[in-house]
C-alpha cells in the first residue's frame, strides 16, 4: 500500500503528530521490507467513545463495518473541512455509496437526492440543511426498530422538530400528536406523510396530490366520500385547485369536532371555506364535502336520492330485460311466418 506523503501531511492523523507504528504497533519490531498483511489496527486508544459506540451499532453487529470502511486512516481529514468524506457537504454521498441501491420508492436512502433536504444539500444554502448523519448518528447508527435508534418511530417527532420546533408543537397539540403519545400505533408520525427520505416541497403540486393518497391510507372511507366530490374528482384528474384534506382539516393540528378551534365547527367551518369561496355563508357551509350515500344517518336526502336511483335503474333493467325476453318468442314466430309467406309468394310466381 502506497501512502502519498502529501495526502498524510494534510490529513488529521499527520497533522496530529502520528507516525506510521502510532498505528501500526506491529511494525515498531517487524523487519523491512514489512509483510504484505498487517496486524488489525486499534482505532479506540485515541476514539475510545467513538468505538464502543459504533460496535453496537448496524454498522458492525449487521453490515461488518470497520472504522475503515467510511474513513481513509492515511488521508482522514477533519469532518469541518469541506474536503473531507464525512463533511456536512459529502457525507449523503459517502452513506449512499452503501445506501443508494435499495430499490425505488419515497422511503428508500436513495430518494434523498430528490427530496427538499436533499436538494437544499446541493444548493447555495447547504449549511442548513440536514443530512444523513443529522437524523441516524454518526456511530450510534441503530436499525430504525432499535429503541436506542434515533429515528425509532416514537422519536420521530421530536427529532424532526430539533429542526421544525413550530411544527412539532402544532402536530403535539393535534389528534394524531396526542394519539402518538398515549402509545397508539395507529397515530401517524412525520415520516407516514413526508416519507423517510424523499421530502418533497409541499407547496409543489405533485405534493398536494400525494398528500391526500396519504391520508387515505387510514381514512379509506373518509376518502372514498371525498372522490365522490367535487373536491376529489378534480384532484383525481391530477389538478390541484380545489381544496384538499390539509385545507380543511389542517396539516398537524389537527384538532376533533369537540376541540375548541376546529376549524370545521361553528364560525370556523365557515371561515375555512371563505378561504376559497370569499362569499360563503353559514348555508353554504353546510355542504357536507364526505356525503356518504351508504350512510342514512350521516347524510339523508343523499342516501335516498341514491337509493332511489339505484331502484329506477334496477326496475328498467328489470322491466326491459323482461320485455326483450317476451318479445323473443313473438319475434322468432314473426320471423318464420314472413318466410313461409316469401316463399309462397316465389312459388306463386313461378307458375304457368
Amino acid at each position: 500500500v502506497h501512502v502519498p506523503a502529501e495526502l498524510w501531511a494534510e490529513s488529521v492523523h499527520g497533522k496530529g503528530g502520528l507516525s506510521c507504528t502510532d498505528c501500526h504497533q506491529d511494525l515498531a519490531t517487524a523487519e523491512l521490507p514489512h509483510a504484505e498483511k498487517l496486524a488489525k489496527v486499534d482505532c479506540s486508544p485515541c476514539h475510545a467513545e467513538a468505538v464502543e459506540v459504533n460496535a453496537k451499532s448496524a454498522h458492525v453487529t449487521v453490515a461488518k463495518l470497520e472504522c475503515t470502511s467510511c474513513h481513509n486512516p492515511h488521508a482522514a481529514r477533519h469532518k469541518d473541512e469541506p474536503v473531507a468524506n464525512t463533511s456536512h457537504e459529502r457525507v449523503a454521498n459517502l452513506c449512499l455509496r452503501c445506501h443508494g441501491g435499495h430499490g425505488p420508492g419515497p422511503s428508500t436512502p436513495a430518494a434523498f437526492r430528490d427530496g427538499i433536504h436533499g436538494k437544499t444539500l446541493q444548493g447555495e444554502n447547504q449549511g442548513s440543511a440536514p443530512t444523513c448523519v443529522t437524523c441516524h448518528g454518526t456511530h450510534g447508527a441503530f436499525k430504525k426498530s432499535d429503541p436506542q435508534s434515533a429515528v425509532f418511530r416514537n422519536k420521530i417527532p421530536e427529532l424532526c422538530g430539533s429542526c421544525h420546533s413550530d411544527v412539532a408543537e402544532s402536530y403535539g397539540k393535534g389528534t394524531h400528536g396526542a394519539l402518538m403519545h398515549k402509545g397508539d400505533e395507529r397515530a401517524p408520525v412525520c415520516t407516514d406523510c413526508h416519507s423517510a427520505h424523499q421530502n418533497l416541497d409541499t407547496r409543489l403540486p405533485a405534493w398536494r396530490l400525494r398528500a391526500v393518497e396519504q391520508c387515505g391510507t387510514c381514512h379509506e372511507k373518509i376518502l372514498a366520500t371525498y372522490r365522490a366530490t367535487y373536491h376529489g374528482k378534480i384532484t383525481d384528474l391530477g389538478f390541484t385547485t380545489v381544496a384538499t384534506c390539509a385545507d380543511c382539516h389542517g396539516a398537524h393540528e389537527i384538532l376533533g369536532r369537540d376541540k375548541p378551534g376546529n376549524k370545521l365547527t361553528g364560525e370556523g367551518r365557515v371561515e375555512t371555506c371563505r378561504k376559497c369561496h370569499p362569499t360563503a355563508t353559514a348555508s353554504f357551509a353546510k355542504w357536507d364535502p364526505h356525503a356518504d350515500p351508504e350512510s342514512p344517518k350521516r347524510s339523508l336526502l343523499v342516501y335516498l336520492v341514491t337509493t332511489s336511483m339505484k331502484g329506477l335503474l334496477a326496475f328498467v333493467f328489470t322491466f326491459f330485460g323482461v320485455h326483450t325476453l317476451l318479445w323473443l318468442p313473438r319475434s322468432y314466430k314473426a320471423r318464420k311466418e314472413h318466410e313461409a309467406h316469401r316463399k309462397a309468394s316465389k312459388d306463386e310466381e313461378g307458375k304457368p
